[in-house]
């Protein structure tokens, strides 16, 4: 479980760069594991997810998306997802922000092999169940990350009510004082016998989610 932890983890540096001035108006293959993005519209048929872009967010380009799994444009267009996420351990499929520099993070990494065959709703608990036991103090690119509190609540995912991992994390500089908090989301996850995919949100204004779980089409 730790790769996913640390996959949590990261969208705090994700929130800190942003997608730049404009995103690609298209890109990929909605059939493929890598979805396709068109006209603001994000479809993904394996995962069998759709995201709608909501009115203040934005969906990053291919170039942002490229950087931010550290592979070259070349390499994160032309190389099967699958291919990519084993090489690198996780995968970052699709990012959306808004000005807040919330993130909002589709992401696949390989799949665990004490988590092959369950259903959905099963991954979903044994991941959100593994991550409250095993949340602690780490470092991430020198920063101190401590967890604060968790929540396990219900919510409204486009529409139909579903249950989310909210985990508030505090980040302290070297002296122990406190620069901000950061507010990390397990929304969804899906996997396979060989992929597992995760829909993940961070916000660092204590805003509500909402919004943007709205925008969003899931599978049970």
């Amino acid at each position: 479980m730790k790769q996913i932890l640390a996959l949590l983890l990261a969208l705090l540096m994700l929130g800190l760069s942003a997608c730049g001035p404009a995103a690609a108006p298209s890109f990929g293959d909605e059939a493929s594991l890598r979805g396709r993005l068109e006209d603001g519209v994000y479809r993904n048929a394996p995962l069998g997810l759709e995201i709608t872009g909501p009115a203040g967010w934005r969906f990053c380009g291919e170039d942002r998306l490229a950087q931010a799994n550290g592979l070259s444009l070349s390499d994160f267009r032309q190389t099967d997802p699958a291919v990519l996420a084993e090489r690198q351990g996780q995968l970052t499929l699709l990012m959306l922000e808004n000005e807040a520099k919330s993130v909002l993070s589709l992401s696949i990494q390989p799949q665990q092999r004490e988590l092959a065959g369950y259903s959905d709703a099963e991954l979903f608990q044994r991941l959100r169940d593994s991550i409250v036991e095993n949340y602690e103090s780490v470092r991430l690119s020198g920063k101190q990350i401590s967890v604060q509190d968790y929540e396990i609540r219900p919510v409204l995912l486009g529409g139909a009510e579903r249950e989310l991992l909210h985990v508030r994390l505090a980040v302290t500089n070297s002296r122990g004082a406190v620069q901000y908090y950061s507010d990390e989301y397990l929304i969804w996850c899906r996997g396979d016998e060989s992929w597992l995919g995760l829909l993940t949100l961070a916000t660092q204004d204590g805003s509500d989610p909402q919004p943007i779980l709205d925008a969003i089409r899931a599978p049970r």
